[in-house]
């Protein structure tokens, strides 16, 4: 009887220690749950906001829920969020003005680019007028020299005319 007595306080025992075994297993579980849903959940949240928000959407927020911890992260993400994509808006603002500046000064520099091409066509004109006058005046001044010289000759003979006819 002793001995099967100490049996069954041994089975007794095992019973026991399996149900604090169970107790602890299903305790461990939902402690796990919990921290899942409450404390990995929202991070993992956090850090799928992150990506997208380095891929480009400006608009990604996390959502501000788990332990206070883990909200005050989010605040403060949210907080660095709306501050790149305010510094994001700025800089695209600022590089439209810059980029609209540039596209009036290449205009800008078109015109006297124009400007000085036909500047330099009218000067080559203006080189060539001369030229093809000097060249020009170089005959016509020969030209009207021996013209002077014949109509001087001219008015001799006619002067001297009554007196050759007085002769005969």
């Amino acid at each position: 009887q002793d001995r099967e007595s100490l049996l069954s306080a041994a089975f007794e025992a095992f019973i026991a220690a399996c149900l604090v075994a169970a107790a602890f297993a299903a305790l461990a579980a939902f402690v796990f749950d919990l921290m899942t849903r409450r404390i990995v959940r929202p991070l993992l949240h956090l850090q799928e906001q992150a990506r997208a928000m380095a891929e480009g959407r400006m608009d990604a927020r996390a959502t501000i829920e788990g332990p206070e911890e883990v909200r005050e992260l989010a605040r403060q993400y949210n907080s660095m969020a709306d501050r790149v994509s305010e510094s994001t808006r700025n800089l695209e603002s600022h590089v439209s003005l810059r980029t609209a500046a540039l596209s009036e000064s290449l205009q800008h520099l078109r015109q006297a680019q124009d400007t000085l091409v036909q500047t330099e066509k009218l000067a080559a004109l203006g080189s060539l007028v001369a030229e093809i006058a000097h060249e020009l005046n170089t005959p016509l001044g020969a030209i009207s020299s021996a013209n002077r010289s014949l109509i001087e000759s001219a008015d001799r003979s006619v002067r001297e005319l009554p007196a050759l006819y007085a002769g005969f």
